[in-house]
Formats: structure tokens, C-alpha cells, sequence
């Protein structure tokens, strides 16, 4: 926690300093997103796109707080226009993989974008937990495990890989193993926004 607060101190001081730059206002949202603190990083992601329209990142990021918020469409079109604009840009189209896939709104399509998210950045662990996600969500556990092991390859302290690994798992029966994803998920992000469901599944399990 002290040094998400430092990183969002020194964030804070840099767009005071440069108040046209949008890493900085971007920076203090991710701070504050780590922290939990949703309504902080809505304001800085906002204040980053008022800085630059193009601030693709704070963009995005805007987008899945958008989701969390519980307006999916709004967040939707926010990364529709991103990819408009940059359809190269990796992270939009494995943000709305994600999107698609997690609200059960279009697996196939989740699917595509994933898939493409990974095409322009193979090392990207969102685009291959979006995957992931997506081929649960079609009943392909095996490729879906698949593409779970190769996030957690890549990103072996993302909350959202050890979640989407743990549900997974527990689709493959396999409990033990789920049950200690979920508990890491909880341990590298208290504050990750499907924890409710991840403590409803260590109930279960």
C-alpha cells in the first residue's frame, strides 16, 4: 500500500508540473485502481483523456471501470472507438474480449478480439487470459487451460490470470488446484473486482 501511495503521490506531483501530460493523471488512476480507490481513478483517467483524447491507456482503463461500474455498453463503445481509430492497439482488443466474454455478451467474438490482441503482442498476458476466458465460456476447458497456463507464463502476479486459471480449473474438476488460485487471486489483489464471486467459489470449493 505504501508504495501504490508514493507512486500516486509522485504522479500527482508530475501532473501538477506538467498538467498537458497524460502519463501522469494516467499513472495516479493505476495507483489508485491498485489501491481500490474507483472514484479517484475515474477522475485521473478522465483528466488524462482531457489532456489528450489519445491517451489510449487511461482510455481503456476508463472503459473496464466503466464495466465494473455496470455500464457495459458505454464501455464497449468507448473500446470501439479506440480500435476505430488504432486497431493495432492490443490492449483495447483484449479489453473487449474480456468485456465480451465475462458478461457472456458474445464468446465467439471475445474470442476474435482475444486472439487478435495476441497477434500484434504475443507477450501480452490480458489478450491470453482473454482467451482464456472466452474458450471457458464456449465449454473448450482443455484450450482454455491452455491459454491460462501461458498468462500465468507471462504475468505470474496478475489477479485477473489467477482468477480466470482458478475458474478453470474448477471446470476441469480439478479443486484443489482451483482453490489456491483463488486464494492467490485475493493475495495479489483484495481489491480485484470479481472478488465477491472468487470468495462465492472458495465456498463452494
Amino acid at each position: 500500500a505504501g508504495g501504490t501511495s508514493q507512486a500516486e503521490s509522485l504522479a500527482t506531483r508530475g501532473e501538477r508540473e506538467h498538467p498537458r501530460d497524460a502519463r501522469f493523471p494516467t499513472l495516479a488512476g493505476e495507483a489508485a485502481l491498485r489501491a481500490g480507490r474507483l472514484a479517484a481513478a475515474d477522475s485521473a483517467f478522465a483528466r488524462a483523456l482531457d489532456a489528450d483524447a489519445r491517451a489510449w491507456r487511461a482510455g481503456i482503463l476508463r472503459a473496464l471501470l466503466e464495466d465494473r461500474a455496470g455500464k457495459t455498453q458505454e464501455a464497449m463503445r468507448r473500446l470501439e472507438t479506440i480500435l476505430e481509430q488504432d486497431e493495432r492497439n492490443s490492449e483495447a482488443h483484449a479489453a473487449l474480449a474480456w468485456i465480451l466474454a465475462d458478461r457472456e455478451i458474445d464468446a465467439d467474438r471475445a474470442e476474435t478480439h482475444a486472439r487478435r490482441s495476441i497477434e500484434l503482442t504475443p507477450s501480452a498476458a490480458f489478450g491470453r487470459v482473454s482467451l482464456a476466458l472466452a474458450l471457458l465460456k464456449r465449454g473448450r476447458t482443455d484450450d482454455a487451460l491452455a491459454a491460462a497456463d501461458e498468462a500465468k507464463d507471462e504475468a505470474p502476479r496478475d489477479a485477473r490470470v489467477a482468477y480466470v486459471r482458478g475458474c478453470v480449473l474448477q471446470s476441469s474438476g480439478r479443486e484443489r488446484e482451483a482453490r489456491l488460485e483463488f486464494r492467490r487471486t485475493l493475495d495479489l489483489e483484495p481489491a480485484f473486482d470479481h472478488a465477491d464471486d472468487v470468495r462465492a467459489r472458495l465456498l463452494q470449493l
